[in-house]
């Protein structure tokens, strides 16, 4: 499935941004995604609690755009994978639907993580993505790493950005995975 869109980032300025969010259920793509449209000074909350709530039930894609520094961005967050409910080849098949929400197609996969241990099934949806999108879908991957207060102790927040590049050092395969993503 060829779904990306080449552009140039350097040479000239995108008139719309598209980010497809990607990870596990509960990994925090949802607070990710209300992160991004923060940024925008023209974002408004939504009033009802359930529009995008921070919580691991994100059934079907949602997309939202906004206005950063003169830039279009388009959010799309996906379903979370290793659900317990769905088959992650169910999953996909959404998040192959929300893909098409970034028409004509995404400039950035944000594959969002809550753990530096590379287990097997973070292995096995990482092999997923690359099965449904190909690995060419990593030339358009950065591994974002949510949940920082769960995931450091509280005297590493000063120097989170120095102790996760440590951690995922000490991890061959998780190191091998973030070096993948260009």
């Amino acid at each position: 499935m060829s779904c990306f869109h080449k552009t140039e980032m350097a040479s000239e300025q995108l008139s719309e941004l598209r980010i497809v969010l990607i990870g596990r259920v509960g990994a925090g793509k949802t607070g990710l995604m209300k992160t991004i449209l923060r940024s925008s000074k023209d974002y408004k909350e939504p009033d009802s609690e359930s529009h995008l709530c921070v919580c691991s039930n994100t059934e079907k894609c949602h997309k939202e755009k906004v206005e950063i520094d003169n830039q279009e961005v388009v959010v799309v967050d996906t379903p979370g994978l290793c659900h317990s409910k769905k088959t992650d080849q169910e999953v996909m098949e959404e998040v192959k639907r929300c893909v098409s929400l970034a028409s004509p197609g995404p400039h950035a996969f944000l594959i969002v993580l809550d753990e530096f241990k590379f287990t097997v099934e973070l292995q096995n949806m990482v092999e997923l993505i690359w099965k449904t999108f190909g690995k060419n879908a990593a030339k358009y991957a950065l591994v974002v790493f949510t949940h920082k207060y769960e995931l450091l102790d509280q005297s590493e927040l000063g120097k989170a950005d120095e102790i996760i590049k440590h951690k995922i050092k000490e991890n061959s395969q998780l190191q091998q995975f973030v070096s993948e993503c260009e």
